[in-house]
């Protein structure tokens, strides 16, 4: 069983020319990244998306594989940054409301 996480990319540095090989490439490898920043105006291409690794590759491994897919479509070095999120195991704070007090998961109340 695969765990679920949020992945961010930023892409600068890039050929302006190869900016649609670049997100059909990263489209290609992985297909949680869904929406893409990429105005004219801006120097960088991001991307945010929700999936799960699978195969028992790791989260650097996933990274180096956006990496490699990137450089290949730009035709060139460019600066590639992945950002990943476990959704399984990140902090959380539970607030239950009973009348007009607030508990806490660790039963502090306000």
């Amino acid at each position: 069983m695969s765990r679920r996480y949020e992945m961010q990319l930023d892409v600068s540095g890039f050929n302006k020319d190869k900016k649609e090989a670049i997100i059909e490439a990263v489209q290609e490898e992985w297909d949680g990244f869904r929406d893409w920043d990429d105005s004219e105006v801006s120097e960088e291409l991001h991307s945010t998306g929700e999936g799960c690794l699978t195969g028992g590759e790791s989260e650097a491994e996933f990274a180096a594989r956006m990496n490699d897919a990137i450089v290949k479509a730009n035709g060139g070095p460019c600066t590639v940054k992945v950002v990943t999120t476990c959704l399984e195991y990140i902090p959380c704070e539970v607030y239950e409301f009973n009348g007009d007090k607030k508990e806490t998961k660790d039963g502090a109340e306000d």
